[in-house]
């Protein structure tokens, strides 16, 4: 039933995913694009604290 209802969306998401698909094939590119990934999440999380002229100790 759902196959029939999603079978539109299917060039759609394939698409928008073989990104995704090609880099969970390669275990390492998928470690190194976790790592990218986590690093600029850490970076936009403590570099504004840097700018704060008082930050809560």
């Amino acid at each position: 039933m759902f196959r029939t209802l999603l079978a539109p969306f299917r060039k759609f998401f394939h698409g928008l995913f073989a990104g995704q698909y090609k880099l969970e094939r390669y275990s390492l590119g998928l470690a190194g694009a976790i790592i990218v990934a986590g690093s600029i999440g850490g970076a936009v999380e403590i570099a504004p604290l840097f700018t704060i002229d008082e930050t809560v100790e």
